[in-house]
């Protein structure tokens, strides 16, 4: 016990040179004191403040350098994937710590020097020289320690720190000190510090190009999680302001300037979103990206940035993807092409359709009110994707505004497949409304286009649709007869589609058409495109929550759910595009290497036409009873996942297998119409199903083949019962294919994270 004693005041004096170093002295007393005094409550005091500043002046640092590494972990220790350190956090918790360790000071150093320790006091405790606890202290006592504790935090030199407290309020001088400068640097110059860093090319970064609507929601999605750099060409944009919250380098400038796309260091990029609002200005941004990724120096590893191009115009996306920059630089195997208005399309039909399908013995009849871009977005997902179990072809009606004219005109050009001709609708004097029931059938032959083929059960148009002149207003008592009739039709189910340009228009008529289905009795769904105003979504969908499934008004294509990186990545959507194209092959014995050659997307049509196959399933999944979903998801939202065993004992009819295989035939002949593919019978001499040991005729029909896909022909453009039994089981093919694929049978290798089958909730419940 003496040499501890001896030892430890050792080690306080080395502490704190105001303690004596009478060693043998103080040994005794502290033999002589509880064990509980045993340790300087003065000096565990010290070493306790200074363990806490140090960490706190340190973190402070980090969160002026580099605030994405605390959401990093922030994350990482399960504080939630929303957590962000933003730049009002990191105020806030600047603030506290500049009030509390201010505060800490002046009361430490208003104590040390109100009752200095006395310097020939050899007992552990605070003893008062001048003014004892026990009287009262005069005012002029009071303003000197005041004094001189300011000129402590002041770092006056005139001031001889005598005690432990006034140690302590040295330090936390000291520590205010540093976080005021640090503060400053932070505040005037950590844009141009982190500017410095735009040079060095291991430095990461995101990089968005545009703060619309879409940027805005991207920059919210990814938050403080990465150095963010923000390209807007506009000071005032009002999400700026957001923007500098969140930690991110703001940069006032054009992205297509490839100087500006050099000084960011856009070819050292990770992620590279190029959301400007504008097709051609995205366009040229990213071929500039694309250039200076071929400028690296050769002799250093070339790497490009994934890139998420937005992009509405299919003439420019396949010209971006042909270019030759984006192919050599390898920009075109990381790019992900997405647009808001083909996603918000999407949601409605992928997502939210297959809970108001018409029953088996009904044809759905879809009203769309608008025909801006969105509802010519609309119109093509309806068109490629609403395939039904019924097995009919839908039916569609489009009011257009009159300035519309030109949208019609230019889409009748562009998708000539897509309706039958308005000859054939004038000549059978069919008003758009009603509809024969034979044109319904897929090889029906009522509504064929005059210019096409005479002959067979040839499919030549996608649905029954026909374009009529927006009347006034939706009460339009006309309209409203027509609305009624369709309601009142027990063989169709109507769906009213609201998707004209302007949020707070499409929520008033939604309203408006609400109260008058009321007033009519008139059943049918309803739903209103509103983007950019969440609270208003939530209003129309609050109007009818606990109304019947077909009398709701359904918000779709809100901007946090279309433009959320989760849906613009479409992760699922390309692992189920993986394994559909890669069991083919594997079937066919075709190309092993098929996973490579997908991702690639070499071959623009095949790569499209799978991702449709994807896109598709839930419709498929939906009629058997079954939703796919990621594993996280199904948890996160406490759905119950059907276990690997389940999945792989599931077991599908042959009716029903049939029907499932129909409705992908449905879907795929909709969407080669759509890109303007034609019927083409095989010429005689030619076997499009030869045998595996005829390698004549194998490569006869492979050649020809070719030529047709030159041509944009096939010869499958037929009704589901009239195809080949070879073709038929490539369509029955799909469903058991995402099947074995969630009860693992191709052990996670086509798939990012784990997916898994789920019942689904019927909303007709």
């Amino acid at each position: 016990m003496t040499s501890w004693a001896t030892n430890c005041f050792k080690l306080i004096s080395s502490f704190d040179p105001h303690y004596h170093t009478d060693f043998e002295s103080q040994r005794l007393m502290l033999l002589s004191s509880l064990p509980i005094a045993m340790i300087s409550v003065e000096f565990l005091a010290l070493v306790i403040l200074r363990v806490i500043l140090i960490p706190l002046v340190v973190f402070l640092l980090l969160q002026a350098s580099a605030p994405h590494w605390i959401t990093k972990w922030g994350r990482f220790f399960w504080l939630g994937k929303t957590f962000t350190w933003s730049r009002r956090v990191q105020d806030l918790v600047t603030s506290g710590s500049l009030l509390s360790i201010g505060v800490l000071g002046l009361v430490l150093g208003f104590v040390g020097t109100l009752y200095p320790v006395s310097e020939e006091e050899n007992s552990l405790q605070a003893t008062p020289l001048e003014n004892p606890v026990d009287e009262p202290l005069k005012s002029s006592a009071i303003e000197n320690a005041l004094y001189e504790t300011i000129q402590i935090l002041t770092f006056d030199g005139s001031i001889d720190v005598k005690n432990i407290y006034q140690i302590l309020a040295a330090d936390c001088a000291v520590a205010l000190a540093f976080i005021i400068a640090l503060e400053l640097i932070r505040k005037l110059f950590r844009d141009t510090f982190l500017s410095a860093m735009f040079f060095i090319p291991k430095y990461r970064r995101t990089i968005i190009c545009g703060l619309g609507r879409i940027g805005r929601q991207v920059m919210e999605d990814l938050g403080g999680n990465c150095w963010l750099i923000i390209v807007e060409p506009d000071p005032d944009n009002p999400s700026l302001e957001r923007a500098r919250e969140l930690g991110a380098t703001i940069i006032t400038g054009d992205a297509r300037s490839e100087k500006l796309l050099r000084w960011i260091g856009a070819h050292h990029a990770d992620q590279i979103y190029f959301v400007t609002g504008n097709d051609e200005a995205n366009a040229e941004t990213i071929l500039d990206v694309a250039n200076l990724v071929l400028q690296k120096k050769s002799g250093k590893k070339r790497s490009a940035p994934k890139c998420f191009l937005q992009m509405g115009t299919s003439s420019l996306i396949q010209m971006i993807r042909d270019s030759p920059a984006i192919k050599d630089s390898g920009i075109r195997s990381e790019l992900v092409v997405f647009d808001a208005l083909d996603n918000a399309a999407k949601q409605l039909v992928l997502e939210m359709l297959p809970d108001y399908r018409p029953a088996p013995d009904q044809v759905a009849h879809f009203v769309i009110w608008g025909f801006g871009p969105m509802g010519q977005k609309l119109a093509l997902s309806l068109a490629e994707f609403a395939h039904f179990d019924n097995l009919k072809r839908s039916r569609m009606t489009i009011l257009y505004q009159p300035d519309e004219q030109s949208f019609v005109d230019t889409f009748r050009e562009e998708y000539p497949n897509f309706a039958p001709d308005p000859v054939q609708l004038k000549d059978h004097e069919l008003d758009g409304w009603n509809w024969p029931v034979e044109a319904d059938e897929w090889g029906s032959q009522h509504l064929r286009p005059s210019r096409k083929f005479t002959e067979g059960s040839v499919v030549e148009y996608c649905v029954n649709a026909a374009f009529i002149e927006q009347p006034d207003s939706l009460s339009n008592q006309s309209l409203q007869d027509h609305l009624n009739t369709l309601s009142d039709d027990s063989a169709t189910f109507p769906i009213l589609m609201i998707c004209s340009e302007d949020d707070r228009e499409n929520a008033m008529m939604a309203e408006r058409i609400h109260q008058l289905f009321k007033q009519n009795q008139t059943q049918m769904p309803v739903f209103v495109w509103i983007p950019v105003q969440p609270k208003l979504a939530e209003m129309i969908a609050s109007l009818t929550a606990n109304e019947p499934y077909n009398h709701r008004l359904i918000p779709f294509g809100q901007s946090h759910e279309c433009c959320s990186l989760k849906r613009i990545d479409q992760r699922l959507r390309e692992d189920l595009a993986k394994v559909i194209s890669a069991a083919y092959d594997i079937k066919n014995a075709n190309s092993s290497d098929n996973v490579a050659r997908l991702n690639d997307k070499d071959n623009y049509q095949f790569y499209w036409s799978n991702i449709s196959a994807a896109c598709h399933a839930p419709f498929k999944l939906a009629t058997v009873g079954l939703e796919v979903m990621p594993s996280s998801t199904a948890k996160n939202t406490n759905r119950l996942q059907l276990s690997k065993n389940e999945t792989a004992e599931l077991q599908i009819d042959q009716n029903m297998e049939s029907t499932i295989a129909a409705m992908e035939h449905h879907r795929w002949m909709a969407e080669r119409l759509l890109s303007n593919w034609q019927f083409e019978a095989v010429p005689d001499g030619v076997d499009p199903y030869p045998d595996e040991e005829n390698e004549i005729a194998k490569d006869r029909w492979d050649n020809y083949k070719s030529e047709m896909t030159r041509r944009r022909r096939r010869h499958q453009f037929l009704p589901f019962d009239q195809l080949h039994p070879k073709d038929e089981a490539k369509d029955k093919d799909q469903i058991s294919t995402i099947i074995r694929l969630c009860s693992g049978h191709y052990e996670d290798k086509f798939t990012s994270e784990p997916i898994c089958l789920v019942r689904k909730e019927s909303l007709n419940a």
